[in-house]
């Protein structure tokens, strides 16, 4: 049986077909040339094709998880404007519903072929969606090898002795909810989100001493910036409990709903595993 380690990586290998290896080949593959608009849309123009192929991504994936910066770092970025589609003249461009509501606007005005992301709460909307997007962009024999990829993943995550709590909390008084894609992932990587618990109301930290789940879930961003939530989730109290059990994971990577998000998946389980 292959190791959650050697699956670690379902985004980012998604472009090693296309010359991860020294030795690899250089060619530039035939198609359309796609540009992004959105941050999320980034993360399925970069799993899905080649260097060559991509006009540019916007400029905050180069700011996003580890793993999609390396991979932005490839390619230009852009801003969003409409300026910089009409500069670049890709073939294609992809927005989801982060990007510039102006931009897209104009774009359609101007008959630019646009993809527009579909939503994708849980883990079998975005395999389902990785598919419909490599199709859309001249990558179909592509996103159906990301798709397999991303079976493989999810089938070979880690067993758990017991289903930890899980508070994806960051001081903002706020729980994902069932049925958001923070749930998905936890309950996939073997936890139980304690926002399926909660009836509402703020979150804050003496909910969260009362709760008392197994573990913090949040992104790193919230440590290291000034603000009421990186105090809250920095509150003595709170960190002598969960010191060692505070789990950082990507925001953007259980916020789109992308490949990007299997990565999350994978990265939680083992966690969740004490891998």
């Amino acid at each position: 049986m292959r190791s959650a380690a050697t699956l670690s990586g379902v985004a980012a290998a998604a472009l090693c077909l296309y010359g991860c290896s020294a030795a690899a080949p250089s060619f530039k593959p035939a198609g359309p040339r796609v540009m992004s608009i959105g941050l999320c849309a980034d993360q399925y123009v970069l799993s899905l094709l080649p260097p060559e192929r991509i006009a540019s991504v916007t400029s905050l994936a180069r700011t996003g998880s580890v793993r999609t910066a390396a991979l932005a770092a490839r390619v230009p970025a852009n801003h969003q404007l409409a300026e910089e589609v009409i500069a670049q003249a890709p073939d294609i461009v992809v927005a989801d519903a982060f990007s510039n509501p102006v931009t897209r606007a104009m774009l359609t005005r101007l008959h630019y072929r646009v993809v527009e992301l579909a939503r994708a709460n849980d883990l079998a909307a975005i395999r389902a969606e990785t598919v419909r997007i490599g199709a859309a962009i001249g990558a179909g024999p592509r996103s159906l090898a990301l798709a397999d990829q991303i079976d493989q993943a999810l089938a070979h995550l880690l067993p758990l002795a017991k289903r930890p709590s899980v508070a994806a909390w960051d001081g903002s008084g706020r729980l994902p909810a069932k049925g958001s894609l923070y749930d998905a992932a936890v309950s996939a990587a073997g936890g139980h989100n304690i926002g399926r618990d909660w009836r509402g109301g703020p979150f804050g930290a003496e909910a969260l001493l009362v709760a008392r789940p197994d573990y913090l879930l949040h992104d790193a961003h919230v440590l290291r910036t000034a603000g009421r939530e990186s105090e809250l989730a920095g509150h003595p109290l709170v960190d002598r409990l969960y010191r060692h059990r505070q789990i950082i994971i990507s925001q953007e990577a259980l916020v789109c709903g992308t490949p990007v998000t299997i990565d999350a998946v994978v990265e939680l389980n083992r966690k969740l595993a004490g891998r």
